[in-house]
């Protein structure tokens, strides 16, 4: 056991190393523990910081955890409560998720703030989308690809006027109603 007691003053290092070629190792059979009675840091000119534990590693904030990694190298951010002005995990710069994400949140859209999802931007996606649920579209809903498929088994329309034909289109208009169940495959307008 080594101890070392400061009898230099309070404005004075207890312990100052200062290795100016080679480097500090320490070396324990039991764990090691730094406690300080200030703010601290541990940082490095060069090269990496590399901090590893052989069963997780836990970044903690008061002595709760904030971030946890564990055996699997899971990591979990289990900081709860967060709100719009106060958020519990923010990322200014750019983001990439090269695997899949999930939004384990079930609670279903009220309106376009409160949902489990909340996007304050636009949304480019770039594959196909897929909706459980009703799709609610608040705005205008532009449909610019070649072929538009409905088949539900119902579609009411609320507006009293439908317009066909508007986008500059020469030809000309009409409905073409196909019936499949008879011959001739003509259908009706009712």
């Amino acid at each position: 056991q080594i101890v070392i007691t400061n009898t230099q003053g309070t404005n004075a290092a207890a312990i100052d190393l200062n290795a100016s070629a080679g480097g500090v190792t320490i070396d324990a059979a039991s764990g090691v523990s730094i406690d300080a009675g200030a703010a601290s840091n541990l940082t490095t000119s060069g090269g990496a910081l590399t901090l590893s534990g052989a069963t997780g590693l836990n970044l903690q904030e008061g002595g709760s955890d904030v971030i946890a990694i564990d055996t699997n190298r899971d990591v979990l951010f289990s900081q709860t409560g967060g709100s719009t002005s106060d958020p519990d995990l923010e990322v200014d710069g750019y983001t990439r998720f090269d695997g899949q994400v999930e939004v384990a949140n079930t609670t279903d859209a009220t309106t376009v703030s409160a949902a489990a999802l909340v996007v304050d931007g636009g949304v480019g996606v770039a594959k196909d989308l897929i909706v459980g649920e009703d799709l609610t579209v608040v705005g205008k809903m532009h449909v610019q690809g070649a072929l538009t498929v409905i088949s539900s088994s119902q579609l009411d329309i609320g507006d009293n006027i439908i317009e066909l034909n508007t986008f500059g289109n020469t030809n000309n208009g009409g409905i073409n109603i196909v019936d499949a169940a008879g011959t001739a495959h003509t259908g009706s307008l009712l």
